[in-house]
C-alpha cells in the first residue's frame, strides 16, 4: 500500500525489497513460498532489488533450492522481457508525471466496484495496460480478482477474460507465475527475451534481442458463435500505446485495428529508429485466423498462427 501511495504522491521510482530487508527478519529465508511470491509480486515493480543487512541472510535467487529459484528466475525473465514497456512508462512518468505502478482507482475513476472496493490495495495496475493481482496467503491455489468491464488477457498465454460488466472472477493461483493481465485496447512493447541466450544484464539483453509487439484488441460488440457470421461486420476492434525506443530518445505511437475484413499495425516510427527489428507480434483477441499478411507491401501466408481456444 506505501509503495501506490507514494507512487501517486510524485515519486515513480519505489519498490520493496524482496522477501525483506532485515536480519531481525531471517525467518522469511526459509519460507520458500513467501519470498518466491514476494520476488514474483516485485517483479512488477518499477525498481527490483534485494536488499539484507547481513550476508547470513542472503535473499537472493541462488538461496533458495532449485525448485523456488527456477520460479523466480522465470519471474525476472518476464520482468526484462517487460523492459521497453517499463522503459516507455518510466519515461512518461519523468516527462508527465505519471506513475508506472498505481491503484486501480487511478486508472478506473468511473468503475463503482474499484472505489468501494474492500481490498483495493491488494491489487494494482503496472502501467495503462497490465492488472497485477499478487498472491497474498500462503499455500493458495485459487484466488479472486476483480476485473474492470472490458476485455483482459493473460500476458503471456492471451487467454481472453471477458468482462461484460465489472465483476469478480475466481481464477487459479499457478505456483510459477503471479496473475497478470493485459487491458484490451492497449499494446505492449517487449523484447523477444530467450533465456539460453546469456543475458546477464538488462543492457546486454538490448544488445541481443530485437523487440516483440504484444496487441490486446478490445472490440465493440459480442457475438455467440451463431450471430457472429450474420453481424460480422459490426465487429471492430481497436487497440493503441506506445513504445519509448531509448536509443532514439524517441516515442513511438503504435495503433492496431481489425474488422472481419482486415487488419492493420501502424508504427509510427522517425527515420532514426529504421534500424530496429521487431522479431513477433502477438494479437490477443483477433477475430479469425488470416489467410495472409502484408508486411510493407510484401505478401506472406505463412507468417500466421493462430490460437481459437483462447479466443
Amino acid at each position: 500500500r506505501e509503495v501506490l501511495e507514494l507512487s501517486i504522491a510524485g515519486i515513480p521510482l519505489v519498490s520493496v525489497a524482496a522477501c525483506g530487508s532485515y536480519a531481525s527478519q531471517n525467518d522469511t529465508k526459509f519460507l520458500e513460498e513467501l519470498c518466491t511470491r514476494w520476488y514474483q509480486m516485485a517483479a512488477y515493480m518499477p525498481a527490483l532489488y534485494s536488499f539484507y543487512q547481513d550476508d547470513r541472510y542472503s535473499r537472493l535467487p541462488s538461496s533458495f533450492p532449485s525448485s523456488s529459484s527456477k520460479i523466480i528466475r522465470y519471474a525476472l525473465e518476464r520482468r526484462i522481457k517487460l523492459m521497453p514497456y517499463i522503459m516507455t512508462h518510466m519515461k512518461f512518468a519523468i516527462r508527465d508525471g505519471m506513475p508506472l505502478v498505481r491503484p486501480m482507482f487511478f486508472d478506473f475513476p468511473d468503475d463503482k466496484g474499484v472505489i468501494s472496493l474492500s481490498e483495493q490495495w491488494k491489487q494494482f495496475m503496472f502501467g495503462n495496460a497490465i492488472l497485477v493481482a499478487p498472491v497474498l496467503e500462503s499455500e493458495a491455489t485459487t484466488m479472486d480478482v476483480y476485473f474492470p468491464r472490458g476485455s483482459w488477457y493473460e500476458v503471456w498465454s492471451g487467454l481472453n477474460y471477458k468482462a461484460p460488466a465489472s465483476r469478480w472472477q475466481k481464477i487459479e493461483a499457478l505456483h510459477y507465475q503471479i496473475p497478470s493481465y493485459i487491458r484490451g485496447g492497449t499494446i505492449l512493447p517487449t523484447l523477444a527475451f530467450e533465456s539460453k541466450q546469456g543475458a546477464d544484464s538488462i543492457e546486454r539483453s538490448y544488445e541481443l534481442f530485437n523487440f516483440a509487439i504484444i496487441v490486446a484488441m478490445d472490440c465493440n460488440a459480442s457475438l455467440g458463435p451463431r450471430k457472429l457470421r450474420a453481424k460480422m461486420r459490426e465487429q471492430n476492434c481497436t487497440a493503441s500505446g506506445s513504445f519509448y525506443h531509448e536509443q532514439a530518445d524517441q516515442v513511438i505511437a503504435l495503433e492496431a485495428k481489425m474488422n472481419s475484413i482486415h487488419g492493420t499495425l501502424i508504427i509510427e516510427a522517425p527515420a532514426s529508429c529504421s534500424n530496429t527489428t521487431i522479431e513477433s507480434i502477438s494479437i490477443y483477441g483477433a477475430l479469425f485466423a488470416p489467410n495472409e499478411m502484408e508486411i510493407d507491401t510484401i505478401i506472406d501466408v505463412d507468417l500466421a498462427t493462430f490460437d481459437k481456444e483462447n479466443q
